[in-house]
């Protein structure tokens, strides 16, 4: 039987690609709290129709096949998601701790905007924050660290943990390596977040399964990476694969 859960989503492409993996998988959330910011339009990067239907036609990539210009309200509706809105960016807005205190769900998946920690008010909560990390921990622990695995080893990644306190610390509950695409140039929009949401789904089984105590702290020593520089950004994009 697959676990109740609830999702803390952000207007991203991230969100919209997890929204669509989960509704293919049939593992919808039961409850989506929405950080929606009134100040300016979603990151979606610009990416338009032409694009997509261009790269859909790739056998290993099938779930590239969406519409990243879709709202978040309306995905929530067509998918007869309850939602409730936060209208902020800060995931530890006092008003968003307090409703995700308020709301019944043991398992929030966390899709916020980048850059957010979790405080000890969030933390605290009686409740598991699943975060799917785009690279293979413990190794590659912190941020674009996809382009860093292009670069050494020539695939990206993903992982599912926990949160904790720490920076990509908490128990790794699934994580797997994946060949990259032909067209790498939209790795951060559409392909990070496609295999996120491959190991997303994998992790919603395996916790279903194991239950959420099965799933203990383990030391991690690896030094985390730091945004890559775009000269280097930009020879992982053009690499050839081996």
């Amino acid at each position: 039987m697959i676990i109740k859960f609830s999702m803390i989503v952000a207007d991203s492409s991230r969100s919209r690609v997890y929204l669509k993996i989960l509704a293919d998988n049939q593992l919808l959330p039961s409850w989506i709290l929405f950080m929606q910011n009134n100040n300016k339009i979603s990151n979606i990067g610009g990416l338009d129709e032409q694009f997509l239907n261009q790269e859909s036609f790739d056998p290993l990539w099938p779930e590239v096949d969406f519409n990243l210009n879709e709202s978040m309200i309306d995905i929530f509706s067509r998918l007869k998601i309850p939602y409730s809105i936060c209208n902020t960016t800060d995931i530890n807005n006092t008003y968003l701790v307090e409703k995700l205190k308020d709301s019944e769900f043991k398992i929030v998946i966390y899709s916020g905007y980048g850059g957010g920690i979790l405080r000890d008010e969030i933390l605290n909560l009686d409740k598991k924050f699943l975060h799917i990390h785009g690279g293979y921990l413990p190794k590659y622990k912190g941020s674009t660290t996809n382009y860093y695995s292009l670069l050494e080893e020539d695939y990206i990644a993903a992982s599912a943990i926990f949160l904790n306190s720490k920076i990509d610390c908490g128990p790794i509950i699934y994580r797997e390596k994946f060949k990259p695409p032909k067209n790498k140039i939209n790795i951060d929009h559409i392909y990070d977040s496609v295999v996120r949401a491959r190991v997303l789904i994998n992790a919603i089984k395996i916790i279903s399964e194991k239950g959420i105590s099965f799933f203990k702290e383990i030391k991690q020593e690896e030094k985390p990476y730091y945004i890559i520089h775009p000269l280097l950004k930009h020879i992982a994009i053009i690499k050839k694969s081996s």
